[in-house]
This record gives C-alpha cells, structure tokens and sequence, in this order.
C-alpha cells in the first residue's frame, strides 16, 4: 500500500503542468509573447488578478505561459470628460474609488470582499459567470481599448474577445457618472434563474440593461422607449415583454420564470422612473 501511494504521488507530480511567468511592460511585448508561447506549443493566459486562474487550468496539459498584464491597465483615473478603468482594476480599487457610484454598487454585489479584490474589470466583464460589471458600461455607451496586432478603439458591446486579444482599458464620458439609476438584482434557488439589472436615466430617457447566465449582457433598447409613454408600471411591462427577442425571453431558463422575473424587473423600473421610491 505503501509503496503503491509513493508510485501515484510521483505519477501526479509528473502530471502536473508547467508555469512560465512573463510579466510585460508594454501591450506589444504581452502580443509578442502570446504568439510565442503558442509556437512552442505552451498554452498562454492573461494574469491581473488570477481569480479565475485555476479554472482556466487543465491539469493534464502540460505548459503554461502567464503573461502578467497589471503593469499595462490596474488604474482608475478621471480627466476633464472622462473616466478611465484599466481592465486590470479590481472591483474594490473601483468602488473604494467612489468615482462612478452606478459602477461601485454593481461590482460591490459581486461575490465577497475578499474576491473582490482580486476580480478584475476585465475578468469580470469578459470571464466566465454572470457578467454583471458589463451593465454600466452598456448603460454608458463606453468605449474599450484592445490589443492584438494593433490598438483597437470601439464601442462596447458585452461581446467577447477574440482569441488572443486583450483589453486594455474602458472609457466613460464624465457626464453619465452622477445620472440617477436603479439597481434590480433578482437571485433565487439555481432552478429559479438569476437576473440582475440596472437603469439610467438620462436626458435622452432610460436606458436599461440586463445579465444572468448563461446569456450575455445586454442593453434592451427595443423597450426603453415605453417608459416615456405615461403607461402604469404593469401595462409598461407587458409591452416591454412583448417586444423582446425569443432568446432573452428564455435566456437558458424556464421561459415562465424568466418572463416573470422580467416582468418585475420592468414594473421596478417604472415605478422608479415615475419618482415612486423603491
């Protein structure tokens, strides 16, 4: 038996993969690095935070290259018009900053304090899970900066990546942070779906968007025009169901439950929107 143990110990550690650690110092060198990695049939990964790390790991592969980006985009910073997040910020470095209060209520629901400070912006809005840190960003109409071959600037949208692509930083006009908004987050049993939401209203109207798993985050523009119509908040929501798509009305969910939790999400927004206190 003894022996035995001894041979499965061995046999695990030789299973065990490889870590190469680079930590660069420009958005060329991590490129630079990505694609040579993968030439020498390493498998590389973006690191600023490493919470989701070990769940991007297969234990039987054998090497990995880290590529440590914090250096590149771990900062929160506000000019004369706008409101830079690095995507390697993390969600407590951006509600302790206290700059962006809509930002700072939704990443402050996310997990507990102790993974907020290591989820990053970036890990949050692109990784695996309920995506929910996306929602200010699509309320806001912010702008993402990202690197492959090339610097790319364009309007976020809540897809993902591409491969091999990294995200720098967000970009957030100054005149959305102070707006008045809504938060909706609705959590049941596993079998009852998840739903959070989040409103703005500016002076264009509200604008509403949503994420729960499995679906992406989204902005619902197609409704947002009902809540400036004078409607009670229940006859708001019945027509905002019925203008949504059949895939966010099912959203991976029972297509009951999910209307349901919607329903309440649009009755909220009304009330909230009409200056009822919620």
């Amino acid at each position: 038996m003894e022996i035995r143990m001894k041979r499965d110990s061995l046999s695990l550690r030789r299973a065990m993969p490889q870590f190469e650690y680079i930590c660069a110092d420009s958005p060329e060198e991590a490129a630079c690095c990505w694609r040579e990695a993968e030439r020498e049939g390493k498998i590389p990964l973006w690191y600023a935070g490493g919470y989701q790390l070990l769940d991007q790991i297969d234990i039987y592969e054998k090497e990995y290259t880290l590529i440590d980006i914090k250096k590149l985009c771990s900062f929160v910073r506000l000019d004369s018009d706008r409101l830079y997040i690095g995507a390697g910020a993390t969600l407590t470095q951006i509600k302790d900053s206290g700059i962006f209060p809509l930002m700072g209520d939704v990443v402050g629901e996310i997990a507990d304090h102790t993974a907020r400070c290591r989820i990053t912006l970036g890990g949050s809005v692109y990784g695996d899970g309920r995506r929910e840190a996306a929602l200010p960003l699509l309320l806001c109409g912010a702008e993402v900066r990202t690197f492959k071959e090339g610097y790319r600037d364009e309007r976020f949208t809540g897809k993902r990546l591409n491969h091999g692509e990294l995200a720098l930083m967000f970009a957030i006009e100054r005149k959305y942070l102070s707006l008045p908004f809504i938060r909706i987050r609705q959590a049941g049993q596993q079998e009852e779906g998840f739903l959070s939401a989040a409103a703005l209203r500016s002076q264009e109207g509200v604008r509403i968007a949503i994420a729960g798993e499995p679906g992406p985050p989204v902005r619902l523009k197609e409704v947002e025009d009902i809540f400036e119509s004078g409607l009670t908040d229940k006859e708001t929501a019945k027509l905002c169901i019925g203008r949504l798509k059949e895939d966010i009305l099912v959203g991976g969910q029972d297509m009951g439950r999910r209307k349901q939790l919607l329903q309440n999400t649009f009755e909220r927004i009304g009330r909230w929107n009409q200056g009822e206190e919620i």
